[in-house]
């Protein structure tokens, strides 16, 4: 569940300021977004609980990992400790 809400949420932010690209995301949520569009020249590459179990059990190594491309050249990455 933790990493549905955080994808689901990740992806509302993402879609305020960028609605207008591709969205891959580690968990399948049935029509959460658009199928991926390739004449769409930005995709974002998300993994929104990197680290589940680590969550789960209150252990503090997990992340949100996040990658931007353009015209599939990867243009910006982030690996996000919210600890």
């Amino acid at each position: 569940d933790a990493d549905h809400l955080a994808q689901r949420r990740a992806i509302q932010k993402l879609w305020s300021f960028r609605h207008e690209w591709n969205m891959v995301a580690e968990e399948e949520i049935a029509q959460a977004w658009p199928a991926f569009d390739p004449s769409k020249p930005g995709t974002f590459f998300l993994d929104p609980l990197d680290g589940t179990t680590n969550f789960v059990h209150g252990f503090p190594m997990f992340c949100v990992s996040l990658a931007a491309a353009w015209e599939a050249h990867l243009t910006a990455a982030v690996v996000l400790s919210p600890i």
